[in-house]
């Protein structure tokens, strides 16, 4: 089987580190993979000529964005210039027999109109909500749009419920399935010994105001002002540089600089999660939450808002505590009963990794897609 993908982006996000994951498992597995990224240089170009995938560059634009008048006409600009690359690209794949094409994602629809031109199925993943999560919207018309998609794909797949409740109200249940993201198995590092005479909190993630770091500061304020004194917050990630700066500000006017550290941003996160006990995921909105997984496999409880996936993630009292989201008290009243009841650090971090290990490995995620992709074929040719 030949299957091309489309990604929307050269940085190293979620999506692309969940799509490499995916194709190192389908590699292994005699899959051929070729992929069709942005023009330029970046992280996710470099991971796939690691890999010696067959790559292709066009520079197509985003149909799912922060909606303004300039970013709209900058869209058709770039729309109209993109389409001298994109048939470049088909005479030079038409040849490769390609058997179906998968985007990676929903702010792009490049994929769907090249499945057209191939005449093979057209997968689309939904990876994000986009609305709820970055307040991006379709460039165009929204049912015009949603009536495009349902149109020009095969099979719809959604990483989590919360993504799935959404979007299955504009697709037919026969289009549309939940399979969660899957975690390579570089971040599975199961702990033998816990450490608990101080609990260290992790926040990982881009460094934005909807990942909710500000929570987690005000809850360690809240926990030294009563007194808690082994306690530690670690913050690691990458983004605005003035929201970072603003971060630190404050912690620096609350006086806990001795609590609160902001890390600069690794490659190498494992090395992290293996010195801390608990991690936190404080977003205003997770369409699946892959540091939920990656903290669990790293036998890490969690301690997560009630949005989104993270209420399909975190078996509330088993792998980790839901708190009321942007309600830091709340935040701080579940990280001080673990303080209180050091003992659920090992019991809760074991139960953490035995259920990422058993739902969300890579190879547990390719396997479900593999079915898709022969569904799909098997359909399309009878």
């Amino acid at each position: 089987m030949k299957v091309l993908y489309i990604v929307h982006e050269s940085v190293l996000g979620g999506s692309n580190r969940s799509l490499l994951g995916l194709i190192d498992c389908l590699i292994q597995k005699g899959i051929k993979v070729y992929c069709i990224l942005p023009k330029g240089n970046g992280e996710v170009f470099d991971e796939f000529k690691t890999r010696n995938i067959t790559i292709y560059t066009v520079n197509y634009p985003h149909w799912i964005l922060k909606k303004t008048p300039l970013r709209v006409l900058k869209y058709y600009i770039k729309l109209f210039m993109s389409f001298p690359d994109l048939l470049k690209t088909y005479r030079l794949l038409k040849n490769e027999n390609i058997d179906i094409i998968h985007t990676n994602t929903s702010v792009i629809k490049v994929g769907a109109y090249l499945s057209k031109l191939f005449k093979v199925p057209h997968i689309w993943h939904l990876r994000e909500l986009a609305e709820e999560d970055f307040g991006l919207r379709f460039i165009s018309n929204k049912n015009k749009s949603i009536k495009f998609m349902r149109e020009n794909t095969n099979k719809f797949i959604c990483i989590s419920r919360a993504v799935y409740e959404k979007y299955s109200l504009y697709f037919p249940k026969g289009k549309i399935s939940i399979i969660y993201n899957g975690i390579g198995e570089q971040y599975i590092q199961k702990k033998v010994t816990f450490e608990t005479d101080t609990l260290n909190f992790l926040i990982a993630g881009a460094l934005k105001p909807y990942k909710g770091q500000v929570d987690a500061i005000l809850a360690i304020n809240k926990l030294v002002k009563d007194g808690v004194e082994n306690i530690k917050l670690y913050i690691v990630g990458r983004g605005d540089n003035k929201y970072k700066e603003q971060l630190q500000k404050m912690i620096n006017e609350q006086g806990i600089e001795n609590h609160v550290k902001i890390l600069n941003y690794t490659n190498n996160i494992n090395e992290i999660r293996n010195k801390v006990n608990i991690e936190l995921v404080c977003s205003s909105f997770e369409a699946f939450g892959r540091v939920t997984i990656e903290a669990m496999m790293s036998s890490n409880l969690v301690i997560a808002s009630d949005t989104g996936a993270n209420v399909e993630l975190v078996k509330d009292g088993y792998n980790g505590y839901i708190y009321k989201s942007k309600d830091y008290l709340d935040l701080a009243d579940k990280m001080k009963f673990i303080v209180n009841n050091p003992n659920l650090v090992k019991t809760m971090g074991e139960n953490a990794y035995n259920y990422a290990i058993k739902n969300f490995t890579a190879e547990k995620n390719a396997s479900e897609i593999i079915k898709t992709y022969k569904k799909v074929t098997q359909k399309i040719n009878q």
